[in-house]
C-alpha cells in the first residue's frame, strides 16, 4: 500500500513533500501542525532540543527540524514507520540533526539525552502512555522552562499535574485533545 505524500507546513521546509506513516499509525494533520507551530510558547523552544514520542510517521519533529530544532529525537515502535522517518530525514537533507530509537518508550529512555526543550507525546488513542510520561518527567526528561504537548482522545482527560509539570494548555482538535504540561503551569 503506498504511504501518503504530506507536505511539511512551515518553516525552512515549508511545502516540502514527505511520505506519511505506515497503516495503523495517526499523522498529525496540517491544521494541528500549522497550530502547534503558531503558538509563541512553542516557537520561543522550537529550535532548541526536542522529543518526538511515539512518533509515527514523525511529523511533528520534522516540522520542528523546519522551525530550526537543534535537535530531534524521535521513537516509534515500528519498523516500517521508523524506515519512513528515516527515509523524510534523508531526504530532507536532516538526517545530522536527528536520530530514530525504534523500539518502545520504556526502552529508548535509556538511550535518550535529556534535557528537552520541546517534548511530543503522541500516542496511539488505546495506549494508557500515563505511567509511561511520569516516569519519564520523574527523571528530568524536560529543561527547566520546556514544553511538553499531549495529544490524546477527548473523552480521557490528563491530569492536572503530570509528574513534576502542571497543565497551563488544552486545546481541541476532532477526537482529540492537546493539552500542554511545564513548570508551574506558567504560559
Amino acid at each position: 500500500m503506498a504511504r501518503p505524500i504530506i507536505r511539511i507546513s512551515g518553516g525552512a521546509y515549508a511545502g516540502r513533500q514527505v511520505r506519511g506513516g505506515p497503516a495503523g499509525t495517526r499523522s498529525a494533520t496540517a491544521r494541528l501542525r500549522t497550530s502547534i507551530f503558531d503558538r509563541p510558547d512553542v516557537r520561543a523552544l522550537a529550535d532548541g532540543r526536542v522529543l518526538d514520542l511515539y512518533a509515527g510517521a514523525g511529523l511533528l519533529g520534522l516540522e520542528a527540524l523546519s522551525h530550526g530544532a537543534a535537535w530531534v529525537d524521535f521513537v516509534e515502535r515500528s519498523r516500517p514507520a521508523c524506515d519512513v522517518i528515516r527515509s523524510n530525514l534523508a531526504g530532507l537533507g536532516a538526517g545530522e540533526r536527528a536520530r530514530v530509537h525504534c523500539g518502545t518508550v520504556e526502552r529508548a529512555r535509556a538511550r535518550l539525552t535529556p534535557p528537552y526543550d520541546l517534548c511530543f507525546a503522541d500516542p496511539p488513542y488505546l495506549v494508557d502512555a500515563l505511567p509511561t510520561l511520569r516516569a519519564l518527567l520523574s527523571g528530568g526528561l524536560l529543561a527547566g522552562d520546556g514544553l511538553l504537548l499531549w495529544r490524546h482522545l477527548r473523552r480521557q482527560p490528563g491530569p492536572e499535574c503530570l509528574g513534576p509539570l502542571a497543565r497551563c494548555d488544552v486545546r481541541r482538535y476532532g477526537d482529540g485533545v492537546l493539552e500542554s504540561y511545564r513548570a508551574g503551569g506558567a504560559p
